[in-house]
């Protein structure tokens, strides 16, 4: 099978269920030897039909999918797992594997639900998954290592990549909506995870040309205002860097693009935090140009100030674009 219609394939996956069609290329073109991912969409009668579909088109990729016996409530944006028998009332998602033999695709299942409530099944799942080890080794220091079932040893990767990373090169850009890392890099100027992304966009050009050119602009020209993976705002316009780890920053923008929200994506979320985010984004709807600086954001409307919003720390948020 050419790489054009695996790639088609694999568009039919995630338009069936909510996964990252980019990890199943990765696997697919034998860059990646596994991925697993639990936010696969409410468990019902509807998505086990839509999993038959998965499951065979997987068959014709060459794939295997293995999936969790439980189902499991996640609470952003902390990552919380709660796990449920699959008939209990609370909404939840499965937790799927895929890989190119069974034992690993089971084997990422079991993997992406223990690593949440102990680092010692941190490293061997991102082993599993293919991680450059650098990442592997930056990836304990980001682990819950006190083995806390409700996992409050949660630090912001992003974050915590950014006050150690020197420029942000664009293929690592894990703020913008293109992004398709499927990993934290130690650093954004990691030269294994670079290759890998390198390697992936490749592919997708090959299968899709004028998609991968939209990827790569994406990846170097949006501007994110992010809070967390999911919880982030995309700009279009001038952007002006006034401290090294985007602490601060000021865009006058064109056009913005709306993300997924927390509320879309988690199971369980905070409502007071929702409501913070949504009356941001709503005034950002509003304006023309955003300022952050460490202690507050403030939106303008040509010369008017008509946003002003206290920052819960000095990065959350912050304000990036890619500068390599």
């Amino acid at each position: 099978m050419d790489i054009t219609e695996a790639y088609k394939k694999i568009h039919d996956i995630t338009a069936a269920i909510p996964i990252n069609g980019e990890e199943i290329l990765g696997v697919y073109i034998g860059i990646k030897p596994a991925m697993a991912e639990a936010n696969t969409g409410i468990y019902n009668a509807d998505f086990l039909r839509k999993m038959s579909v998965v499951n065979s088109i997987c068959g014709e990729l060459g794939l295997k999918l293995a999936v969790s016996k439980y189902k499991y409530v996640i609470n952003s944006p902390r990552g919380i797992f709660k796990e449920v028998l699959r008939d209990d009332p609370a909404p939840g998602c499965l937790i799927i594997g895929i890989a190119r033999d069974m034992e690993k695709a089971v084997s990422g299942v079991a993997h992406y639900h223990l690593k949440m409530h102990h680092s010692k099944y941190g490293r061997s799942f991102a082993e599993l998954m293919g991680y450059p080890s650098c990442c592997i080794d930056f990836g304990d220091y980001l682990a819950n290592n006190k083995g806390d079932p409700d996992n409050f040893g949660f630090k912001n990767p992003a974050i915590e990549v950014l006050k150690r990373s020197d420029k942000v090169a664009w293929q690592l850009n894990v703020f913008s909506t293109s992004s398709m890392l499927s990993h934290f890099p130690c650093s954004y100027t990691c030269k294994k995870s670079i290759d890998y992304m390198n390697s992936l966009l490749g592919a997708i050009k090959e299968a899709d040309l004028e998609h991968g050119r939209v990827v790569e602009d994406n990846l170097k020209q949006d501007i994110s205002v992010y809070w967390s993976c999911v919880d982030k705002v995309m700009l279009r316009g001038d952007f002006i860097k006034k401290d090294s780890l985007f602490r601060e920053g000021e865009a006058r923008y064109e056009s913005i693009k709306w993300p997924i929200g927390s509320e879309n994506f988690y199971q369980e979320v905070d409502s007071e935090y929702l409501d913070g985010m949504k009356t941001i984004w709503r005034s950002m709807g509003e304006g023309d140009c955003i300022k952050i600086s460490k202690n507050s954001v403030s939106v303008f409307k040509g010369d008017d100030e008509i946003g002003l919003f206290e920052k819960d720390s000095q990065y959350s948020p912050v304000i990036v674009r890619a500068d390599a």
